[in-house]
């Protein structure tokens, strides 16, 4: 068999290559700087790996030490998305801090908030990462830049607003009579983690009865008032009933969040929150994924009407 020529092979093996690198990168622009939202997942993605050494190299777990960091440059705006306005600095903002922008592009609020983020501005860049969730439009890339940002502030930060008075709202949950005791305890966590959830915004209490009449399976139905009896309720979820004081607690609310998405769909006119992932924690999904706007808005929607709260 006939041997094939080097010069051949060489002249092959570059054009291999050489296709290779063409068909995968003829599109690409790598003078672009990279968009808020590219940031944000490459932050994303480094901190996750840098907080899971490789069980190779694990040692036992020492005080980390305190470096001082310069903070990022300011981003530069590299493609054609019209740019937010700054807010004043030093200046408080409300919760509904830019939520009048026009058009309500969820591109521009990542924007701003990745810019607010760069000059340290934490507080700033909270309300813009919100507005992601509750007044733009966002796909599942931009919603889940935003659930982690929000998650990665709210541990450096107070979310809850300087100025913002509780409103009171119930858990009413019927139960099981077998298991009344078991749900007043699982109802009394839930309604302390819906309280951080919504960052004080909402005084939440519990209230617990017996399901009647009883179901053929054990059944639980959940409920999201005002303060008054007789007030519109959000609507009611029905969810199995759990044997366990704790998985009870994670099916009231998971209940609330389906509760709290329909209520604000239907008496606000902001975007309803996304549900939970698959073994997501239901109350950390409750308090990165619904704003604090929304709960105020929610809130505020199950209150007395204001010459009833007068009477009283």
């Amino acid at each position: 068999m006939p041997r094939v020529p080097i010069p051949l092979v060489i002249l092959l093996s570059l054009g291999v290559i050489g296709v290779s690198w063409w068909l995968h990168t003829r599109e690409m622009d790598f003078l672009e700087p990279p968009n808020a939202l590219q940031i944000e997942l490459a932050r994303t993605y480094a901190s996750g790996h840098l907080q899971r050494p490789a069980p190779l190299f694990a040692v036992e777990d020492e005080p980390a030490p305190i470096v001082e960091v310069e903070p990022p440059e300011p981003l530069e705006n590299g493609t054609d998305i019209d740019p937010l306005p700054l807010p004043e600095a030093g200046r408080p903002l409300q919760l509904d801090a830019f939520a009048d922008a026009r058009p309500p592009d969820a591109a521009r609020f990542i924007e701003l908030a990745s810019r607010l983020e760069s000059m340290t501005r934490l507080s700033s860049a909270l309300l813009a990462w919100e507005r992601v969730l509750d007044t733009a439009q966002p796909d599942d890339e931009q919603r889940g830049a935003a659930v982690r940002a929000i998650k990665r502030l709210q541990a450096s930060l107070d979310p809850r607003a300087p100025d913002e008075s509780s409103l009171p709202v119930v858990i009413s949950v019927f139960a099981p009579a077998d298991r009344i005791e078991l749900t007043r305890r699982a109802a009394r966590e839930a309604a302390a983690d819906l309280t951080a959830a919504a960052g004080g915004i909402l005084a939440v209490d519990s209230s617990v009865a017996a399901l009647d009449p009883p179901r053929s399976t054990p059944t639980l139905v959940v409920r999201l008032r005002g303060p008054q009896r007789d007030l519109p309720e959000s609507g009611q979820r029905e969810v199995p009933a759990p044997a366990d004081s704790d998985e009870i607690r994670k099916a009231i609310l998971r209940a609330l969040h389906k509760l709290a998405a329909a209520r604000i769909a239907a008496a606000t006119e902001l975007t309803p929150p996304s549900q939970a992932d698959e073994g997501e924690e239901p109350a950390l999904a409750l308090a990165n994924r619904v704003t604090r706007l929304s709960w105020r808005q929610l809130g505020e929607s199950l209150q007395p009407p204001p010459d009833e709260a007068d009477r009283e």
